[in-house]
Parts: C-alpha cells; structure tokens; sequence
C-alpha cells in the first residue's frame, strides 16, 4: 500500500518548503481557546508524559473503552446497515478514530504550548489510537439493555459499568421485576410457562424440539453467566412459511430487546470472517444467520466462531491486527439444511413440522401479532429466564446429566442443566437430529463405510484405481457400455467423495477424502490402509466391535501376510538402504542400483 501524505508531512520536501510547511502548522496551532479552567497539558513535556496525561483525560471522559486491542465508545444504530442488519437503534460499539479522540479530549483538558491554548494536535490521536492498550481505561466485554447474571451467579440489576464483568449496562431498573434471591420451584414452573407462552402455535416436531427453543431464549439471556461458548440453535423445516425466522427473532428480542443482527448464509470462508470480525468488534449479543439454502452447509469460520473465546482478524479498511472478545448467542435457519463438517456437533435443532402444503396461510393464532406480544411482555419473559437461571444457581449448579457437551461444558454446567433442572427436556437431544440426519460428512461417512466393507469384505483391502475400476460398465464389440454391469451405487459414493463434482471422480481426490476419514468411527466401522508401494494404499473397513480395528488398535488388519508386508515396507521407508546395515526386521539392504526382488513383488502385488 502506498503511504498516504499528511497535511503536516514534509518528508519529501526541500528546505525552504519545509519552511513553509512548518509556518503552516504553526499558524494552525496558534488557534486560541477561551480558559475554560480545565487541567492543562504542556506539549513541550516529554512525548510519553504527553500521552500519559491525554490518557488520563480519557478515563475522566467515561465514554471511552478498550474492547480487546482496540479503543471503542458506544453509538446507537442508526438505520439497519448492509451486509450486517441491526434494527435502528441498537447500542452498537464503534472505534475510536484519531479524529474522535481529539475531539473528546477538548471536553476534559486543555493542552498548551508556550503560553498559548491550542487544539489537540493531530499526532496525539494517531499515537493513543495505535497503542493497543491504554492503563486505566476500562475493559468492554458487552453492552445490555436488562438484567443479566453474573458469572458467580449474582444479578446484575442495576445500570452503569460492571468491573467485575466488564459489562456496560444501560437500562431502568424500574421496567423490569426483581429476581428472587431463592426461587422457589412453584416461581420456576410459572417461570417456564411464561417462557412457552410465545412459542405455543409454533408447529414443533416434539416436546424435545420446543425445549431447545426455550433453551435457545435463556441461553441469550444467561450468555454473560456462561464463561465460554454457547451452541448454536437452527429452526429446520422442510418448507418456507413454517416460522423458522419468527421463532428466531422471538428469542432475540427477549434476551435484547432489539430484532436481532441478521446476516446472510455465505459459503465463502474469506467473506463470511470479514463479517465475523464486524460483530465481534460491534458486540452484537444475539445474531441470526437467514435463509441458510436447503442441502449441505458448512463453512469453517463460522464453526470456529462458534466454540471461540476471542476473535483475531484485521481490522476492516486497514492493515492493523485485532484480538477481539467474542460473546454472541448464534441462530440459524433454513430449510432442510444439512451441516457439513465441524458445524454439525455445534449446533441444536428445532425441527418445526407444520403438516400442511401451505403453512403461511395458517390463521388462528393467540398471538397475531408475536413480536409486539413479545415486547409488550419483554421484561416479564426475561426474567422469566433469569428465575430459571437464578434457581439452578442458588442450588449450587447441580448436575441432572453425568455426561457434558464437549466445547461447551460451561454452557452445560450453567443453561442444559437449569433447563432440565426446570422440568423441561433434555436439550441436548436436540443434536440427534443434527448428529443422524444434518451432518452431511457423518452420512457420507457412513455410506462409504458400509458399501466399501460390502463390495470389498472385511479382509485385505483394494485400491482406489481398484475401487474405480468396479465402477465402470463392460462395454460391447461396439464400445459401447452394456447396461447392468456397472456398479452404479459405489460410483455414486466415490463420486460424492470427489469434492470437484462431475460424473468422473479422480483417483487422487477420492483417496484424499478416505484418508480424511481415516480412524473416525461411525456404526462401529473403521477405515484403515496399509502401503501398497509406489505412494499406493490398500483401504479396508475393520469392525471394531469385533477387535478388528479403531482407536488404539493399529491398523487391525486380520491378513496375516498384509501385516508381514506391511512391516517389511515399513523397515525399507525408514532405514538407509545401506548394504552393510540390515532393516529394523533384520533383513540385509541389495547393494546400491540392486533390485530387491522381494520388495518388487510385494510393492507390484499392491498395483492396480
């Protein structure tokens, strides 16, 4: 990037325009301010008691924060925005430019040269802006408008800044009912009725199904208690209309009291961080991924959001590194979506099931309008999700489960186990659905295990170019393929494997996608290869519930002469073909350009 010269840069002129240029800065600085009897800087002091005075001044502001690495104040939206739609309104939080600064530190001190009152000089908002860290400004974990719960389990009932969380609340206490200290569970029961009420004409496949949406609402409400990441919830239809986004927004408006930040699906990594890294920087508490298209999705950026505690990314418009803290609750919708990936195992499922061709022309609601229910009743619902919360806290975090979901133990510790200890389901079961019929990878997975160990057996193994070849039809005197001959259904799987798509999967991506798989284990099978020579591999399917293979089993493979082969080759990969040292399984090295024939018979059996 080319360097961009300032008004004040002389670097590249001669004498007697750096004259002029310096004349012309002075004239600028010579601007009297009228005594205001503010504390003054003298900006003939060293430059790092300059800086430390002008920071100083900033934390007197008390508008000014230091979220991660980045200096930060809080703005309100003021219309929906672009490629991250927020409702008007909503706190946001925004850098601080060098300008900003400037302008805030004329509010709180006057800065001096000579005897003379002068602007703050633009240098100064560039150095404080670029620090990184600023020693005395308070740290910005999030900006809420309510209640919340604390880590420890304390509520936060109050506004104004929260050391202890790091947590800038702006709200009036007296909108909103107090939290009992000690819920009692009859407070718990109507809490979770409460808690219902918005969602009982939403069409849930199961009782399962609902509880993962009420989970998804105390979830966002309780995100500040949970130190660590959440999952994230996707409302499943297999049809448009089923009120996939109504649901979503509902759980967003309670838990801010704003629609919640929407942003499109984007299978396009890059793309997607981009937006990732706005968020994080802005704060958003609730965000809602739209309209994700109906088949496989996956992107792994938004996976890695999703079990992230900082975000780290280069700040949008420059060249400047950002750790960021990222603390949002995540919803997805869609239709029929199928999760690729890592994404699957980070995700709840509300299945809605509206059992009608047209569920947008269902009527007879309780609530025709939902969402002005739902903010007319807004402080009742959330602290509807705090007594939740506040009961299970009170009780010292009990478990219900022995087991906890894996990257989110925190969030199992402090939500599924209130959420169970309340009398609702498991919402956990909710990753059945996601785990046997939303992760695309699993389902292949799967397929190309059963179908591998039924065409190729159990024992010995086969090459991809062998693999490929049962694909093909026999063809006739003509050259053309006769019908019947090929085998259709393993060249689907093998073609499904080819990441590039078409009707002919290349051996050399086929065979990087079944080492991908390699060691996972799915219905008890397991993938595993053996060297055939020549960089070739043999793949077989082992059943570990019959010992033939998996975690902690080597390579299992039951052909007592695969296994010698597999060692002797083994022994010539890693030992010098030296003549005069034999291998690690004792056997002598050819002299050097020898043939070994022994070698050449085991490495041409593995050809295809």
């Amino acid at each position: 990037m080319s360097r961009q010269p300032q008004p004040w840069d002389v670097s590249d002129c001669g004498p007697s325009d750096i004259a002029r240029a310096a004349e012309k800065e002075h004239r600028r600085a010579r601007v009297e301010i009228r005594d205001r009897g503010l504390p003054t800087v003298s900006l003939t002091a060293p430059l790092p008691e300059i800086i430390a005075e002008a920071i100083e001044a900033l934390v007197r502001r008390r508008v000014v924060f230091q979220r991660g690495t980045v200096l930060v104040e809080v703005v309100r939206q003021l219309g929906e925005g672009d490629t991250i739609r927020r409702a008007a309104g909503t706190p946001v939080v925004a850098p601080i430019r060098a300008g900003r600064v400037r302008e805030l530190l004329a509010d709180v001190v006057e800065f001096q040269r000579g005897d003379r009152v002068v602007h703050p000089p633009q240098w100064l908002g560039t150095d404080i802006v670029e620090r990184g860290h600023w020693s005395g400004i308070p740290e910005l974990r999030g900006v809420v408008c309510n209640p919340i719960m604390r880590p420890d389990g304390t509520i936060l009932a109050r506004p104004g800044y929260d050391a202890s969380t790091g947590i800038l609340a702006e709200f009036d206490a007296s909108a909103f009912p107090d939290v009992p200290l000690h819920p009692s569970d009859g407070e718990v029961a109507e809490s979770v009725s409460l808690l219902r009420e918005p969602y009982r004409d939403f069409p849930f496949a199961s009782d399962v199904d609902a509880a993962v949406a009420v989970a998804a609402v105390i979830t966002a409400v309780g995100r500040v208690a949970v130190d660590g990441p959440v999952p994230a919830t996707h409302y499943n239809a297999a049809v448009p209309g089923a009120g996939k986004t109504l649901a979503a927004s509902v759980g967003g408006l309670i838990a801010t009291g704003s629609l919640p930040a929407v942003i499109t699906a984007d299978d396009r990594p890059e793309e997607f961080r981009k937006v990732i890294t706005a968020i994080a920087l802005a704060g958003d508490r609730y965000v809602l991924v739209d309209n994700i298209p109906a088949g496989r999705f996956g992107n792994p950026q938004l996976a890695a959001a999703l079990t992230a505690r900082e975000w780290r990314d280069r700040l949008l418009g420059g060249n400047r590194m950002a750790t960021l803290p990222l603390a949002a609750s995540w919803a997805l919708t869609g239709n029929n979506v199928v999760f690729r990936g890592d994404l699957g195992r980070r995700i709840l499922v509300a299945q809605l099931a509206p059992g009608v061709e047209r569920p947008e022309e269902r009527s007879g609601f309780a609530h025709e309008d939902l969402l002005a229910y739902v903010a007319e009743h807004r402080s009742e619902l959330l602290v509807a999700a705090l007594v939740v919360l506040r009961h299970h806290a009170a009780k010292g975090f009990p478990r219900h489960t022995a087991d906890r979901l894996g990257s989110f133990e925190r969030w199992d510790d402090v939500v599924r186990q209130a959420v169970i200890g309340a009398g609702l389901p498991d919402p956990c079961r909710g990753r059945a659905n996601t785990g046997d019929g939303a992760d695309a990878d699993l389902d292949l997975l799967r397929q190309t295990l059963h179908l591998w160990r039924d065409r190729f057996g159990p024992v010995g193994g086969v090459t991809v170019a062998q693999a490929l070849r049962r694909c093909q039809p026999e063809t006739d005197a003509m050259g053309r393929p006769v019908p019947g001959t090929g085998d259709d259904e393993l060249a689907a799987v093998l073609t499904a494997l080819d990441p590039r798509g078409g009707s002919r999967p290349s051996a050399r991506a086929v065979g990087n996608a079944l080492a991908a798989m390699r060691g996972r284990i799915a219905d008890g099978l397991v993938l595993e290869k053996e060297p055939a020579g020549g960089g070739i591999f043999r793949w077989r399917v082992a059943d570990t519930r019959e010992g033939g293979g998996g975690a902690g089993g080597g390579l299992g493979w039951t052909n007592p002469q695969a296994v010698g082969n597999r060692e002797k080759l083994a022994g010539w990969e890693t030992v010098p073909p030296n003549p005069r040292t034999p291998d690690r399984n004792g056997h002598p090295h050819p002299a050097d350009g020898e043939p070994d024939p022994e070698r050449q018979a085991i490495e041409q059996e593995g050809q295809p």
